[in-house]
């Protein structure tokens, strides 16, 4: 919890953890779950997903910088 309030609070943050993903087809997108920060369904641009398509089968160890957006339509 406390990296996503750091997220949250600052913006983006840099972090370490294995990531994996999924093509939620409703929404015709890619979404990305964090294991160890126990973030699910996580925004990911396609073009990340093509050029590692590890993230599709397991997942990969990564190095990622996490941005925050809320949207209050929701």
């Amino acid at each position: 919890e406390k990296v996503k309030s750091l997220v949250r609070e600052r913006g983006s943050y840099k972090v370490i953890d294995r990531v994996t993903v999924k093509l939620n087809e409703r929404k015709d997108k890619y979404e990305a779950s964090f294991s160890n920060l126990g973030i699910k369904d996580a925004e990911i641009s396609a073009g990340i997903v093509k050029e590692y398509e590890k993230l599709l089968v397991g997942g990969i160890w990564v190095i990622a910088t996490l941005s925050y957006y809320f949207d209050e339509g929701q």
